[in-house]
């Protein structure tokens, strides 16, 4: 099970505030089956099978050319054939929805681009193609990519923490002070004390 809590800096995590630039993805090492051409290759793993030329020139190659079983392909990433898949929330409790207010229910399925809230007595649990991730309380997270590169058969999945809602700071007892946030702790004689991020 993977458990995304706040504060969090993991790999799975990109920054909140970058879309998913599929421009710049990474490109996808493929090995030449026997009998591969580049055509049956952009038929089987690119967008748009049209890219044959681009698929070709990012390999020095004609787009003709033979290629010899287990030679070495490079894909470029912005090329790649992806299929979407969705995370399913398997529990939740308290306030969970999604940004626009929809409230969440189990069995519902969420996709790519989706941001889910989790209000402050809440979680959310979800099976996200094979793996379990739980949202804690008072947390907003969107899925940034939930899809299978058709090609490799790989699984991406990135989530972002993006900022809690002021509200539901208020609710925690949590305040801004200048860029950090502070936790009012409240004691028996009512004074208040801060902890400082």
């Amino acid at each position: 099970m993977m458990l995304l809590a706040l504060p969090m800096a993991a790999p799975a995590l990109i920054p909140a505030d970058s879309a998913v630039p599929w421009a710049d993805a990474p490109s996808l090492e493929h090995r030449a089956r026997s009998g591969d051409t580049l055509a049956r290759i952009a038929a089987r793993g690119l967008q748009d099978p049209d890219d044959l030329a681009l698929l070709a020139e990012a390999n020095g190659l004609a787009v003709d050319a033979r290629l010899a079983r287990g030679q070495r392909i490079e894909v470029p990433g912005a090329l790649l054939k992806r299929e979407k898949l969705g995370a399913k929330v398997t529990r939740f409790f308290g306030e969970a929805r999604l940004a626009g207010g929809t409230p969440l229910a189990v069995g519902m399925t969420l996709s790519e681009g989706d941001i889910i809230e989790t209000g402050p007595n809440g979680f959310v649990s979800l099976e996200a193609a094979g793996k379990a991730v739980t949202l804690p309380s008072s947390s907003r997270v969107k899925i940034a990519a939930l899809h299978r590169v058709v090609l490799s058969g790989d699984v991406v999945r990135e989530f972002s923490l993006l900022p809690v809602r002021e509200d539901w700071l208020a609710q925690l007892g949590v305040r801004r002070e200048g860029e950090g946030v502070a936790l009012a702790l409240a004691e028996a004689d009512d004074a208040g004390t801060v902890v400082r991020d």
